[in-house]
């Protein structure tokens, strides 16, 4: 006997099938079946829809204070502090700050202080670290006040230039600065 169920031949004889409660516990698990083997199908010709790219723009503010990357990215801050990337949206990725010599990390524009941070992001994004300059106390002192006195010391960032100087009293001239210099 000949059966046909949503486009699918089963062949059966009245050997094969006892009971019409068989037959219908048969022709549920041929169901089943069936819809699985659809849906395989149907899945096999799909086409996915893979997430939107955003962009991630990420800041060292200011430029010289150090670089910014993301994970797995071998991407460091161009010359004016700022680089960019195109990446899958929602997609969970790490990024870095790191201060360059002379400045301390602050925080992210968010007011996140972790230099390395996780981030996911669902739109255009930018992050901008902050770095701030170290800051160096330079004393200067004479030898003896009588003899004359110095100017300059005070707090610096690091690597500022600075101008001491050294001011004899009438009567007396400067001879060398601790270091040796004249």
């Amino acid at each position: 006997r000949l059966k046909s169920f949503e486009g699918l031949i089963l062949l059966t004889t009245s050997n094969n099938l006892k009971r019409e409660a068989s037959n219908n516990m048969l022709l549920r698990r041929i169901h089943s079946i069936f819809l699985l083997f659809v849906l395989l199908l149907g899945c096999a010709g799909m086409n996915y829809v893979q997430a939107a790219n955003v962009t991630l723009t990420l800041t060292a503010s200011p430029a010289a204070g150090g670089h910014v990357r993301i994970a797995n990215g071998s991407w460091t801050t161009s010359t004016n502090g700022t680089t960019s990337r195109s990446v899958p949206q929602s997609t969970p990725m790490n990024i870095y700050a790191q201060a360059a010599s002379g400045y301390t990390f602050s925080q992210w524009n968010d007011g996140n202080k972790n230099a390395t941070r996780a981030v996911q992001i669902t739109k255009n994004t930018t992050y901008t670290a902050t770095f701030i300059p170290n800051t160096v106390t330079l004393t200067v002192t004479s030898n003896n006040t009588n003899y004359g006195t110095v100017t300059g010391g005070g707090t610096y960032n690091y690597g500022t230039s600075v101008t001491i100087k050294a001011t004899p009293k009438t009567g007396y001239h400067f001879v060398q600065w601790s270091d040796g210099n004249t």
